[in-house]
């Protein structure tokens, strides 16, 4: 993922290996949590397809 500068705000173009790393952490936590699990989401910028997102590392 990328990092942004302290007090700047980085715009890029979505990069659909968001979604892929997303689905690695969800079963990473899930094989750690398992039944404690009730739900498991990818939220802000990087989840939604074709807009600019501010991915922070």
């Amino acid at each position: 993922m990328e990092g942004v500068e302290r007090y700047k705000v980085r715009l890029l173009p979505h990069n659909e290996k968001w979604g892929g790393e997303y689905h690695q952490v969800k079963s990473e936590i899930e094989a750690v949590w398992s039944d404690n699990i009730i739900d498991i989401q990818h939220i802000g910028s990087t989840a939604i397809h074709n807009i600019p997102a501010k991915p922070i590392e």
